[in-house]
């Protein structure tokens, strides 16, 4: 889970050229295979009854065309099939439910609970955070012993990035053009797994956790014998990769 990565602000070098082209040239040799789960896929849409456009829901991206009968009525009630006029009618009718909701005193009392948990963890982990939260993707935007980081949670999947040593105050998710490090990365069950602290606070967590680790880390002087360092559990074999930027 915890791993330096350097994301660099440069273009790509020869060897990163050859690689996306041999990775291109995979991909084509699956072209066929590719064209005949789309042909398979067409016939199938073509046989669900009541369906208005096949045509538009072999173009539609939503999942509900590839998991028929579990999402939109076997895809009947798919955006894709609904006319401009039904589309319009369906986002106002969601948006007064989710602000009718959202205004709700219990919602409300909810959310400044969790607000209130929120900012007394990252109190007591000693880390500014100067935001959190959201669905697609989830953020939490911070710093931790003067090191600016950020999670990002989505599709299943998250990464906590920090700035590179160059400016390391300054946030790389608000940094077009500013050199960055992965240093965790790992699948959204993990943020899920902890259910009495909750997903926010794990995620709080592993960030902070993910930052400290890969500062001692990349400091520590690895005394001692071993495999293993005692002191920060970085395997001596690979303590070089998390050297980078630090010009040793």
């Amino acid at each position: 889970m915890f791993h330096p990565r350097v994301c660099p602000n440069q273009a790509p070098s020869e060897i990163d050229v050859q690689a996306a082209q041999a990775a291109l040239a995979a991909m084509n040799l699956g072209k066929e295979s590719r064209e005949e789960a789309k042909r398979v896929r067409r016939e199938a849409l073509r046989k669900v009854e009541g369906l208005r456009s096949a045509d538009a829901a072999e173009e539609c991206i939503c999942a509900c065309h590839d998991q028929m009968g579990k999402l939109h009525d076997q895809g009947r009630t798919c955006p894709c099939q609904l006319s401009a006029e039904e589309r319009r009618a369906a986002f106002e009718e969601a948006m007064e439910e989710m602000t009718t909701e959202w205004y709700r005193p219990e919602a409300v009392a909810a959310r400044a609970k969790a607000e209130a948990k929120f900012a007394s963890e990252a109190e007591r982990l000693g880390a500014n955070i100067e935001s959190h939260g959201g669905g697609a993707p989830y953020l939490i935007i911070g710093s931790v012993d003067g090191r600016a980081f950020f999670l990002r949670e989505r599709g299943d999947a998250w990464h906590v990035e920090i700035a590179g040593d160059e400016d390391p105050e300054n946030n790389p998710w608000r940094a077009d053009n500013q050199a960055s490090i992965v240093v965790a990365e790992g699948s959204t069950q993990q943020l899920e797994a902890d259910e009495e602290a909750g997903f926010e606070i794990t995620a709080l967590r592993i960030a902070v956790e993910a930052v400290r680790t890969f500062l001692l880390r990349r400091t520590c002087e690895h005394s001692g014998e071993g495999a293993w360092c005692p002191k920060c559990g970085v395997k001596r074999s690979e303590a070089d990769l998390w050297r980078v930027y630090t010009g040793q």
